[in-house]
């Protein structure tokens, strides 16, 4: 996918994707999923209420300012991320009283029962692969470049990544955001994750982690989803 506003041209160097190249802003929760009685299994619910609430946010300040751009940091709060849990498990916990069985629900399932009516789905299911044999940019199937065809030219557009049994959000804005390289840099691209990442980012419970381009996003998600080498006994 071609370079578009808010995202700088992809590195050419596979070593360029180990380091983000802005400052990336942490936003730290005060509980996880596992903090809340019921929210082991309930990512997924935790993830599409932070996205109706986000893209709602998002909606108002366009409408009423004219531009969304660089409201993230305002949203992202820890008050956001607390009750994107509670209230994402309150929803999980309804869902399992009609479905006693349920331990797992995929988004496209989850938004079927109507929970949350501000969302829908927009475009396909789509299967990824992660990878350490061509830098992110070179990956058909990469998360770089589905990510940058995910993106709508005028709305705000979350995406839920699922590597079983996790499940995280990514905000990305419209191609047409532009985002200033300064120090600190206009924060446009995020994700936000209800489980703790002690050892990736030093999150002891939920986080959302805030990145001026697309590069640096990918870079974090790369943290949390390293490609597993699989071995000559595992067909293709």
């Amino acid at each position: 996918a071609p370079p578009s506003a808010g995202n700088p041209p992809p590195p050419n160097a596979s070593s360029l994707w180990s380091t983000p190249s802005l400052p990336v802003r942490m936003v730290h929760g005060p509980i996880s999923q596992y903090s809340v009685e019921n929210g082991r299994s309930a990512c997924t619910c935790i993830a599409l209420r932070a996205a109706s609430d986000v893209l709602v946010q998002l909606s108002n300040n366009s409408t009423s300012s004219g531009s969304g751009s660089g409201s993230l940091e305002t949203i992202l709060t820890v008050t956001f991320l607390q009750m994107s849990i509670v209230l994402g498990v309150e929803t999980y916990d309804n869902l399992k009283v009609v479905d006693a069985g349920m331990e797992h629900k995929s988004a496209e399932e989850v938004l079927a029962t109507g929970s949350y009516p501000s969302l829908s789905q927009d475009g396909p299911v789509l299967q990824g692969m992660l990878s350490s044999t061509s830098p992110p940019e070179q990956q058909p199937l990469g998360l770089y470049t589905l990510l940058s065809a995910s993106q709508d030219s005028t709305n705000w557009t979350c995406v839920l990544i699922t590597k079983p049994p996790e499940t995280v959000l990514v905000v990305l804005p419209p191609t047409t955001t532009t985002t200033t390289t300064t120090s600190p840099p206009s924060y446009s691209f995020a994700l936000i994750d209800s489980h703790p990442r002690p050892q990736q980012f030093q999150a002891q419970q939920s986080y959302a982690r805030l990145h001026a381009n697309l590069h640096d996003l990918v870079i974090s998600l790369n943290a949390i989803f390293p490609c597993a080498q699989l071995g000559p006994d595992i067909p293709e």
